[in-house]
């Protein structure tokens, strides 16, 4: 479970909200395309867990994006 974080020089130990990636499902290209195609596979929490206290403020936002991408599969 580690692994990721060191790779990115995080402590795993630490519960926090990426700054680019959290909302990337609903990012789009110039031409207005999602940037993740319908029928994509999203990995979400590869290194933590979705339902930890620490992540309730975030909660909201993330069933939020998940509604309006259910085209994606996670």
């Amino acid at each position: 479970m580690y692994f990721l974080d060191r790779m990115r020089d995080q402590n795993g130990a630490e519960i926090y909200k990426t700054k680019s990636g959290f909302s990337y499902p609903l990012q789009k290209d110039r031409t207005g395309h999602y940037k993740i195609q319908s029928g994509e596979q999203i990995r979400v929490c590869m290194t933590s867990d979705f339902f930890l206290e620490e992540a309730d403020p975030w909660r909201a936002e993330a069933w939020d994006i998940m509604r309006q991408r259910s085209d994606v599969s996670v």
